[in-house]
């Protein structure tokens, strides 16, 4: 019996493929102290947040009067695949209604909302101007049964752990408007005619925030509104 080593030629065969859904990678130890919540189920804008009827559901439920969710959230892992949320909507009062998408880690986040059981959208999605991908719906609903839907593109490769984005979802009826302070709200707007572009020649390391007050006036269809602009001319010696 020979105690030498012996080489033994062999074929290796193998191939490369993108990841088309979460791997343990993913939800493993390094996905375990995320910060990211996890959207609710299902909303129910009433006036009697306290009646049990309305509140039998196995979803991750938020209910009340008035409604403000803000927070970071992220797909849960048994969505990942199609990176798609969907929220069902009770409206019980005409609501001023407001969802919001800001930055997300990862991947670019949408969001649409419909009548349920329809596919055309209840209220126009708009996006804001810039390269970061930010979107905004902003309208009264009337009574009714809604969804609002998050989703994304599954980026190549899969996603990082802890992917998220900041995200807002307001409800709030349009019977608690108070007209004396709408009127003081506009009244109080700012004057923005004095204000400037200053021009410096000097490096800026610290912004230099202005607070502004603008009143939002309700149409009948959603439109992006100029609130300020100011022109600049850059000459030859400003560029030296």
């Amino acid at each position: 019996e020979s105690e030498g080593r012996q080489c033994l030629e062999f074929n290796l065969d193998y191939s490369i493929k993108f990841e088309e859904r979460l791997t343990p990678f993913e939800v493993g130890p390094a996905a375990w102290l995320c910060e990211s919540s996890r959207l609710p189920g299902r909303i129910v804008q009433t006036s009697r947040p306290w009646a049990t009827d309305k509140l039998q559901s196995q979803d991750q439920l938020v209910a009340g009067r008035s409604i403000w969710i803000r927070d970071r959230f992220g797909f849960p892992p048994d969505e990942t695949a199609d990176m798609e949320h969907r929220i069902e909507m009770e409206v019980s009062d005409a609501s001023v209604f407001r969802a919001t998408t800001h930055h997300s880690d990862g991947v670019d986040v949408y969001i649409a909302l419909t009548r349920k059981g329809e596919t055309d959208r209840a209220c126009k999605t708009l996006k804001h101007p810039g390269p970061v991908p930010r979107q905004t719906i902003f309208c009264v609903l009337q009574p009714g049964l809604y969804v609002l839907t998050f989703f994304a593109d599954y980026p190549l490769g899969g996603l990082h752990p802890c992917s998220d984005f900041f995200a807002q979802i307001a409800l709030r009826p349009t019977a608690l408007a108070n007209e004396d302070r709408t009127k003081s709200c506009i009244a109080e707007a700012s004057d923005l005619s004095s204000l400037q572009v200053q021009r410096s020649l000097e490096l800026t390391t610290t912004p230099q925030w202005k607070a502004i007050k603008v009143p939002i006036n309700f149409e009948a269809t959603p439109s992006t509104v100029s609130v300020w602009t100011n022109s600049i001319t850059i000459s030859q010696d400003d560029a030296a």
